[in-house]
């Protein structure tokens, strides 16, 4: 408010905006603390949301929740890590066992996903 209302006292015909939190997309805060300038009608709130940057707004939430679609992931995640072992143990009774490469590239795909849950 105090740097608006500096702004406003040089040049008064300005418009003053006002970005939302949280990539743009939250003004819950200036509900209860709005901001009020010496010269009225000089604030612009705005809002907008980068959905490639928040990628939770991407699932509606009327449809399923969060913590339901965690739990769905980590499931699927948990079949592909059994499925992968049952593969490599195959592959290893079969004598062609996957190059040092392949499962360090491996390892790594899993303790990202993982830590994405």
């Amino acid at each position: 408010t105090q740097a608006g209302n500096e702004v406003l006292a040089v040049h008064p015909d300005i418009l003053i905006v006002v970005m939302g939190l949280c990539a743009g997309i939250c003004l819950n805060p200036a509900r209860e603390h709005p901001v009020v300038f010496d010269i009225p009608d000089r604030v612009v709130y705005e809002v907008h949301n980068y959905v490639e940057y928040v990628y939770t707004n991407l699932i509606p939430r009327d449809a399923i929740s969060w913590d339901s679609l965690r739990c769905i992931l980590r499931a699927l995640l948990l079949a592909v890590l059994v499925a992968s072992l049952l593969l490599a143990r195959a592959w290893r009774a079969a004598g062609c066992a996957p190059s040092k490469v392949a499962l360090l590239h491996s390892l790594g795909c899993w303790t990202v996903g993982l830590a994405a849950l």
